[in-house]
């Protein structure tokens, strides 16, 4: 059945008179499912959210669970996450207060996914297997999801062994829902080649998650099935600009899905994907400060590496400098997370690298401090700070105390040339 059949079933038995509340509730649990997977995600999100306010006045909390678990998918998807984490926080409070633990369960999946798109690998494990010590008994069909997340998040730490654990193990539970997690299973997949060094094959795994999400009509999926492709293609080798392999295809492709799926997810995985493709690094410090700004922190952290990579290449140090400082402190928030362009990011010699003491006398004088302060302050001669200072604008590329506080991405406190 096609998608948009599926949703004509939905609002058909919507618009009955007689309908009850209980199947009037089934009925719009369906219908936002089917306007997610077809990009009509607003529209998801204003039926769940009165949806729940209805199910909880009449006492259907098993319905009420369902379409906050729906609702708090859209949100990610539409690149809500704030919001889509305080949802989820308060319901698994609720749910440890009042000791249910099949509605504890289903908090803790969405949390597992959360801290998976969030790009916090180890949050997500634990709190998975959480989840599947409490549902796994029960498999109605959310298993499979749970053990298919389970095994992405796997991938992102780099445990490939164990991401295929999971993912044969989800092949074997109930699949009674299994059109739910066909993409994300071969989503995962794709990542688990990656974590085996097998980037190749992942490609075209990659590839194989967007052709599931075509086939199914779920255009918000291919979306997420092609941001990864542009992410693997966009590695290319050390001291190749980011995207400098990635073709014309998925990017347009995604640039046509931004104007179908709503939200600011998708319109910012079409830009990463372009600018990855331009080998563009001011393009990539705009993708990675959206993904930062919606939370998305594993995204904006290897969109600012690729632009790292870009700046070095346009012979642009000082821009690559200041781009390397907020990969590695993005890079920071996903503890964990493993994928090549942040393993490449750790461990590339990159040219603006500072010694301690450059650094330190890089920093202060692009604060404000004068040359006698900072040799005061860390106990030097004027001399050593001169000549500290010299090797730093030579390794960054600046011309003087003015350009260090873009250079090292600090804020200025008003250097002085």
């Amino acid at each position: 059945m096609s998608k948009t059949a599926a949703i004509a079933i939905a609002q058909a038995e919507l618009a009955r008179p007689d309908l009850s509340v209980g199947s009037q509730l089934r009925a719009q649990l369906s219908a936002a499912a089917g306007w997610v997977d077809a990009g009509e995600i607003d529209r998801a999100i204003e039926t769940t959210q009165a949806a729940m306010g209805v199910a909880m006045h009449e006492h259907l909390s098993g319905l009420a669970l369902y379409h906050a678990m729906t609702l708090a998918q859209s949100l990610v998807l539409a690149g809500r996450v704030s919001e889509a984490d305080a949802l989820v926080e308060m319901g698994h409070e609720a749910s440890l207060t009042a000791h249910a633990e099949v509605a504890r369960g289903a908090w803790c999946f969405l949390r597992g996914v959360l801290a998976v798109f969030r790009g916090r690998p180890h949050v997500a494990v634990a709190t998975l297997r959480e989840s599947d010590l409490l549902l796994g008994r029960f498999d109605y069909g959310l298993r499979r999801g749970i053990l298919i997340w389970q095994g992405m998040a796997e991938a992102l730490r780099g445990e490939a062994a164990a991401a295929e654990r999971a993912l044969d193990d989800a092949q074997r539970t109930n699949r009674s829902r299994a059109r739910l997690y066909d993409a994300d299973w071969a989503r995962a997949r794709a990542w688990m080649l990656v974590a085996a060094g097998q980037l190749t094959d992942a490609e075209r795994a990659g590839a194989e998650a967007a052709d599931v999400a075509v086939r199914a009509d779920r255009w918000t999926y291919e979306v997420l099935a092609l941001h990864d492709r542009a992410r693997f293609r966009g590695l290319g080798g050390p001291g190749t600009p980011a995207g400098s392999s990635l073709g014309g295809g998925v990017v347009g492709r995604l640039e046509e899905l931004a104007d179908r799926v709503d939200g600011r997810l998708a319109p910012a995985c079409a830009a990463h994907a372009r600018a990855l493709a331009a080998g563009d690094g001011v393009a990539l410090d705009a993708a990675a400060a959206t993904f930062g700004e919606l939370g998305f922190d594993l995204f904006a952290a290897e969109a600012q590496a690729a632009a790292a990579e870009a700046h070095g290449a346009a012979g642009q140090k000082a821009s690559a400098h200041a781009s390397t400082e907020r990969a590695r402190r993005l890079a920071a928030a996903c503890v964990g997370a493993t994928t090549p362009l942040l393993r490449r990011l750790g461990t590339a010699g990159q040219p603006g690298d500072l010694t301690r003491r450059e650094r330190e006398t890089a920093e202060l004088a692009a604060r404000g401090h004068s040359d006698r302060e900072i040799a005061d302050m860390l106990y030097l001669s004027v001399r050593t700070v001169h000549a500290h200072l010299r090797s730093a604008y030579a390794k960054l590329g600046v011309a003087g105390r003015g350009q260090l506080a873009a250079a090292l991405d600090i804020p200025s406190d008003g250097g002085r040339e």
